[in-house]
């Protein structure tokens, strides 16, 4: 992480608490509102609200905020992407009704409060046409990539087992200094730097699966014979 990027995550994780401190407290306890994954949800939204003014600004390409990924607000709160991921719909529940309207619907309510020609069959500022506060944050994405990775990840981690016998004992890629963990690791380190090169975006999760297999191959390809099962050499 640069020093640009803790500098935008302090102000990010500032911004977060003004953000949490100006909602009313009565449907979240404090104590659940000042956890390390809560503030890390809230710091997700301001992530999202920033990127969002970014994009119609046209200023992402020289703000620093936009080089801030979520696994860069993870490692600044100390928390893992599993309780993020399980706290995050319960904080944007709680702030979304609350949050500033998009740039853009605000620039449109505000054409037409003043336009003496509202869009027939609709009054103004009635907010129609927008996206659900879930779509608008991309927390349906972020769940959809979660839940891929983990799949996929779980699946890596029995092909590799079901053809090479690496562990000290244990066929299973479980954290700690065995070499079945260092191989799945390595392999999953190749899928995740090939899929953002060949798979940008939000690639599915049969292409994902593909190019993991692709993965696996170019693992087994470099093997050693003494490290596969009898009779998977």
């Amino acid at each position: 992480m640069t020093a640009a990027q803790a500098k935008v995550l302090i102000g990010m994780a500032r911004a977060a608490h003004q953000l949490e401190s100006s909602l009313p407290a009565a449907n979240v306890p404090a104590p659940e509102a000042t956890t390390p994954a809560w503030i890390a949800g809230t710091m997700f939204i301001v992530r999202a609200l920033q990127n969002e003014k970014n994009t119609l600004t046209s200023e992402a390409a020289s703000d620093a905020s936009t080089s801030i990924c979520v696994s860069n607000v993870l490692t600044h709160a100390g928390i893992s992407l599993e309780d993020f991921v399980r706290v995050l719909p319960a904080v944007v529940a709680r702030m979304g009704p609350h949050l500033p309207p998009p740039p853009f619907q605000a620039q449109r309510e505000r054409h037409e409060t003043s336009s003496s020609s509202p869009t027939p069959g609709r009054p103004p500022g009635s907010g129609q046409g927008v996206e659900p506060v879930e779509q608008r944050l991309g927390l349906l994405q972020l769940q959809a990539t979660y839940e891929y990775a983990s799949m996929l990840g779980s699946k890596f981690q029995a092909l590799v087992s079901g053809h090479l016998d690496l562990a000290d004992g244990d066929t299973a890629c479980e954290e700690g200094p065995d070499r079945q963990f260092a191989v799945c690791r390595l392999g999953w380190g190749l899928f995740v730097a090939a899929k953002s090169v060949l798979l940008p975006g939000s690639p599915d999760l049969a292409q994902q699966y593909q190019l993991l297999l692709a993965v696996l191959h170019l693992l087994l390809r470099w093997a050693p014979t003494t490290a596969f099962r009898r009779g998977d050499t």
